[in-house]
């Protein structure tokens, strides 16, 4: 009788959890901190061209299982650009956060989530100032 890895059975759950049609940034690596998630999200967003000087900012919270609980909330904005690159930019925003959510965690990181609502920021230029402090993160597109 074959056995499995922990690592193989712990890849299979991640596969297992994740909406159908979502992209999981890394589902080979389950994150462990604030630094690893910033980088996974990162991985996520896509920036659209033509968007340059905009940026917006989420606050949601995620439960220990990576997933996100409750609504998210747009705290502030700046859209730059013609009409169709601003909704480009607001949809780059809402996709990373419908298909790279949940995000695989360990039990440990997860279980940090319950105290922080977590403040995200998207940027495409140099709009505001980088804040990376667990959670308050700042994603770039020059990152």
């Amino acid at each position: 009788m074959r056995r499995r890895s922990a690592g193989g059975l712990a890849a299979l759950a991640i596969l297992a959890a994740t909406p159908c049609g979502a992209q999981v940034a890394d589902n080979s690596r389950v994150i462990d901190n604030w630094s690893e998630m910033r980088a996974a999200l990162r991985r996520c967003w896509e920036v659209p061209p033509g968007t340059e000087g905009s940026f917006v900012t989420y606050r949601f919270s995620l439960g220990r299982t990576g997933a996100l609980i409750g609504r998210k909330l747009v705290t502030g904005k700046h859209l730059a650009g013609d009409e169709a690159a601003r909704a480009r930019f607001l949809e780059s925003g809402e996709a990373l956060l419908r298909t790279c959510l949940p995000l695989p965690v360990t039990p440990g990181f997860g279980a940090q989530f319950g105290l922080n609502t977590i403040t995200l920021t998207l940027v495409n230029g140099a709009a505001v100032a980088p804040r990376n402090l667990n959670n308050a993160i700042t994603l770039s597109a020059r990152d």
